[in-house]
């Protein structure tokens, strides 16, 4: 009699641990993820906003290193159809950092090279940050979340020349 409370005691833990181990090792991030696809499709959840390291700004202030932004989020950042509206955001110039000014040239516009490669119509020129200045509608590319952070390192800054 006290080996079958012992075996049934035994039978009951294990089945207990391996339940758990099922559930939260191996179904639990698919469970929450069908949880969420459905709330979502029923207009009772909102999903997550990817990260946005792309986005084009406009400059504020140019402060040595940083530059003060307002960034215009892209325009399908919320699933409602509303539009994001316009946050600002301090990028950080570092060693890394590639700041261009992109012109466009009309006369490359449909030429190809000897081997049918299309030529780029832009010209890109590198330039330093002391060729930013305020009111410069910029884009840029950065190392982080754009959304999620006050301050991030910039990749990249390209300012659009008009033609």
């Amino acid at each position: 009699m006290r080996n079958n409370i012992v075996l049934v005691v035994v039978s009951l833990l294990a089945g207990i641990l391996i339940g758990y181990w099922i559930f939260y090792g191996q179904g639990y991030a698919s469970a929450i993820s069908f949880c969420r696809v459905k709330l979502e499709s029923i207009g009772l959840s909102r999903p997550k906003a990817e990260a946005i390291k792309v986005a084009s700004g406009k400059i504020v202030s140019v402060s040595g290193d940083r530059i003060d932004l307002e960034i215009y989020p892209p325009a399908d950042l919320l699933s409602d159809g509303s539009r994001a509206v316009p946050f600002r955001g301090i990028g950080l110039v570092n060693g890394n950092t590639t700041i261009l000014s992109r012109s466009l040239d009309l006369s490359r516009i449909r030429k190809v090279t000897s081997g049918g490669i299309p030529i780029s119509p832009f010209v890109d020129k590198i330039i330093s940050i002391s060729g930013l200045v305020p009111g410069m509608i910029i884009d840029i590319v950065a190392e982080s979340d754009l959304s999620s952070n006050r301050e991030f390192i910039l990749n990249k800054v390209v300012v659009n020349e008009k033609p």
